[in-house]
């Protein structure tokens, strides 16, 4: 429903964590059924590690693990989710490069 409204998901880092037992981890359902023109990557920072990292401080540079994870989710490469999701964020904040 939202992305027919034009808005685009986020996908958090959490994404990343295993599902356990009967609890599915819903974000990977959503990053993989959604088309990627509708999604963005958060960084989740200071907290929400990603794996393989998990234990340590987050930072920004540690989005490419999410990117990473998506890819290989959806069957693609973590070039493409990194490029179309960094598209999306500049539409979405009006940013332009020169």
């Amino acid at each position: 429903r939202y992305l027919q409204l034009g808005r685009l998901i986020s996908i958090p880092r959490t994404v990343t964590y295993p599902s356990t037992g009967t609890n599915t981890n819903r974000g990977q359902d959503v990053a993989q059924s959604i088309p990627l023109t509708g999604m963005l990557l958060e960084t989740d920072c200071p907290y929400l590690t990603p794996v393989p990292h998990r234990g340590y401080r987050n930072e920004p540079a540690l989005v490419v693990e999410t990117a990473r994870f998506v890819a290989q989710l959806r069957g693609e490469q973590p070039e493409i989710e990194a490029n179309v999701t960094a598209d999306n964020a500049r539409v979405l904040f009006d940013i332009t490069t020169t």
